[in-house]
């Protein structure tokens, strides 16, 4: 009775997994195609400020990378003293 139980289920939980999977990569590429179309938007939206004259600031500062690198690990040398 065991063996015929499972020769019968498991073609329903290898549909269950198909469908879900389907449903799942379905919605990933929504997500992905809105997340592109709203990175799309802040560049445009970023060409059209260059545009109008103002300077854009390219990256982090100086002063913020020296402080982010000298912190860099402070965290574990405070909790291994």
């Amino acid at each position: 009775m065991i063996e015929i139980t499972r020769t019968w289920q498991a073609p329903a939980v290898d549909a269950e997994l198909a469908y879900r999977r389907e449903h799942l990569l379905d919605e990933l590429g929504e997500a992905r195609r809105a997340a592109y179309l709203s990175r799309a938007a802040r560049a445009e939206r970023a060409a059209r400020r260059d545009a109008a004259g103002r300077e854009r600031s390219g990256g982090r500062s100086l002063n913020r990378w020296l402080r982010g690198w000298s912190l860099r690990g402070s965290g574990a040398w405070h909790a291994a003293r």
